[in-house]
């Protein structure tokens, strides 16, 4: 009896309130799993953030004069990276002259610090001023590297002569070429298709010598009695014949031969041929 009191009890509680106008409370409804491809994109879709301002290349001078009286290699590392990025787009001659000098400065403060002076380097030869001319003539253009480290400093530094484009200093680019080290003539062959943009009579030096370079540089017996190739000829045309078929490429501006026996078929049909300027009909 106590029971079922209660439960009356419970009844007429619930009748009351209906009639009082109450509603009983309802369960909210279950949540259906979102959509597959609905709701906020995935975090991988997500823009990537955009890229930060170069520094001021003011701060980036102040941080390099610091740096190379105190020899702070790491301060010159990332002082010579912000001066890259800045190089990249950099229109003020004044500043970047006032930088190359103390980019200059920054090879003797990290001499033997090969990772920080391959960025000191590459960003001289972005800036494209006369003081760092100096500094990547007297690296690149020097007779023998001491090791594979300098070895491949060399090659950066040939690489920033070469985005200065003088005509003058096309020989001296056949002569690196010409060096034991794979690094370092393959650093003059790239170095060669910076010319892409000169005059067409200089295009066609660079041309001929890459041609030169490619009777010597190619791995075939010659006829010498049977003889096989070496390995190591082998291994170097490996190295070398992509910079200079690109080379080729940007010079003759001829996009689709990639293979040398085809340039040599080119250069047969066009080395007697007028080449024309870019501003010629």
């Amino acid at each position: 009896m106590k029971y079922a009191s209660i439960a009356l009890a419970c009844l007429l509680g619930v009748a009351v309130a209906q009639e009082d106008g109450e509603k009983p409370k309802e369960e909210p409804p279950e949540q259906q799993p979102a959509e597959e491809g609905c709701g906020e994109e995935e975090e991988s879709e997500k823009a990537p953030p955009p890229p930060a301002a170069p520094a001021d290349p003011k701060k980036i001078i102040a941080d390099l004069t610091l740096a190379n009286a105190a020899k702070d290699v790491g301060r010159i590392d990332t002082a010579a990276k912000e001066a890259l990025a800045w190089a990249k787009g950099a229109k003020d001659e004044a500043t970047a002259e006032t930088l190359a000098v103390e980019l200059a400065d920054s090879i003797k403060a990290a001499k033997g610090n090969y990772g920080t002076l391959n960025v000191v380097v590459e960003a001289l030869g972005e800036l494209r001023t006369k003081e760092g001319l100096k500094s990547l003539k007297k690296i690149g253009f020097q007779k023998k590297a001491k090791d594979a480290q300098d070895e491949k400093l060399q090659a950066y530094a040939l690489v920033g002569v070469g985005k200065f484009g003088d005509p003058k200093d096309v020989p001296a680019f056949e002569e690196a070429a010409k060096s034991e080290s794979t690094v370092v003539a393959k650093g003059a062959y790239e170095a060669l298709g910076l010319y892409g943009p000169a005059k067409a009579k200089i295009r066609k030096q660079c041309v001929e010598l890459l041609m030169k370079r490619v009777d010597m540089e190619y791995p075939s017996s010659g006829g010498q009695g049977g003889k096989s190739v070496s390995a190591e000829k082998q291994a170097r045309w490996a190295e070398v014949s992509p910079a200079i078929v690109g080379s080729l490429k940007a010079l003759c501006r001829e996009n689709t031969i990639n293979d040398v026996d085809n340039w040599r078929e080119w250069w047969k049909e066009n080395k007697k041929k007028a080449w024309k300027d870019d501003d010629e009909s």
